[in-house]
């Protein structure tokens, strides 16, 4: 029997994010609000883009497939800053996805002609990079779409010398290990892990454990706060690397992306309201 969707999504939830409640302090290590929403607590990256999509995010879904979840984040942020006659574009790393200016490929010949008479600023375009989880975060805290706001003793979005000087990111180095039905489950995806496992060197929720320094008090989290590992800064410097081919970071897997966009928003325009 297969369930749901939606109710297997309700399921997992409660292990991603949960509401603040009046009367119950927060106590996991993320506390968030988008928009206008009601701020919730999350316990890490995972949880934290599972809220704002609406589903369950895994960070080993195929990179398409997270490339998708990414854009449909930023795609009604985008689309608002066109309506208000803002400039925006969606990237991925320094290649444009989406520039809200030129009316996109899949856009009727009523729709071109409905761009070419908009109105934009001529302040610098609000930017949404979604090349991996912390770029968006970032740039959502950027242009004011996210509020966060960390736990002191967690560092999973800010970095410090024992995320920089790590030289063993198995599993047991990180806060998120811990014991369940006997076994070690990661806490941060919902996974069962190994303490050795070496999955945590490349894991985008390690947290270092607290050693001992424990705290319940929360620091604001701002753009600048958010650590991108050196790999995520070089991309901002172009893509086409000999190196890279075969990887997101390749050229030619941009625009292989682009077309399958291109492809989804023609069939939900042409069929979004059946």
């Amino acid at each position: 029997m297969t369930i749901p969707v939606e109710e297997r999504f309700n399921r997992w939830q409660k292990h991603f994010f949960r509401p603040l409640e009046e009367g119950r302090p927060a106590d996991w290590e993320l506390i968030a609000q988008f928009g206008e929403e009601p701020p919730v607590e999350c316990h890490s990256i995972t949880g934290l883009i599972s809220w704002l999509y609406g589903a369950v995010y895994s960070g080993d879904e195929r990179e398409d497939t997270q490339f998708f979840f990414r854009y449909h984040i930023v795609k009604p942020l985008h689309q608002n800053c066109t309506m208000w006659g803002q400039r925006s574009q969606i990237l991925y790393g320094p290649a444009v996805i989406h520039d809200n200016t030129v009316p996109p490929p899949w856009a009727s010949e009523e729709e071109q002609e409905e761009w070419e008479e908009m109105e934009f600023s001529d302040e610098p375009p609000v930017e949404w990079n979604i090349l991996t989880e912390r770029t968006l975060i970032q740039s959502l805290l950027q242009n004011g779409a996210l509020r966060l706001m960390e736990r002191k003793d967690a560092y999973i979005l800010r970095a410090n010398a024992d995320i920089r000087k790590r030289t063993c990111g198995d599993c047991r180095a990180c806060r998120f290990l811990v014991e369940e039905q006997g076994r070690t489950i990661c806490q941060a995806q919902r996974q069962w892990t190994g303490a050795d496992a070496e999955y945590g060197q490349t894991c985008g929720d390690f947290s270092p454990n607290s050693n001992g320094s424990a705290s319940d008090q929360y620091i604001r989290i701002d753009a600048e706060d958010v650590y991108l590992p050196p790999w995520t800064v070089q991309t901002y410097f172009g893509l086409g690397d000999e190196s890279r081919k075969g990887s997101r970071l390749d050229a030619s897997w941009i625009t292989e992306m682009k077309e399958q966009l291109h492809n989804y928003e023609v069939y939900e325009r042409d069929h979004g309201n059946e």
